[in-house]
C-alpha cells in the first residue's frame, strides 16, 4: 500500500505523508502521523518529522506524535 513494486517506500508517498503533517485539518495530521510511524523503521528521517508533531497546536496531534514516537522507542 505504501510502497512501489520493489517494496521500497516511494518518494511520492513519503512526500504526501510528510505534507499531510502540515494540513489544515487536524485529522489529516493525525492520520499522516500514524502512517509515517508505520514507515519510520524503514526510513529513519521520518522521526524528525514526527518530532515536529509534538509542537502541533492540536493536543490530539501532539498525543498521536508522542504515542508513535514512544512505540518506536
Amino acid at each position: 500500500m505504501f510502497s512501489g513494486q520493489s517494496g521500497q517506500i516511494t518518494p511520492e508517498v513519503l512526500e504526501t505523508l510528510i505534507s499531510g503533517l502540515s494540513d489544515e485539518e487536524s485529522l489529516s495530521r493525525i492520520i499522516s502521523t500514524w502512517a509515517l510511524g508505520e514507515l519510520a523503521r524503514e526510513e529513519p528521517v521520518i522521526i524528525d518529522e514526527l518530532i515536529r508533531g509534538l509542537r502541533d497546536e492540536n493536543k490530539w496531534v501532539c498525543a498521536s506524535s508522542a504515542a508513535v514516537l514512544g512505540e518506536l522507542g
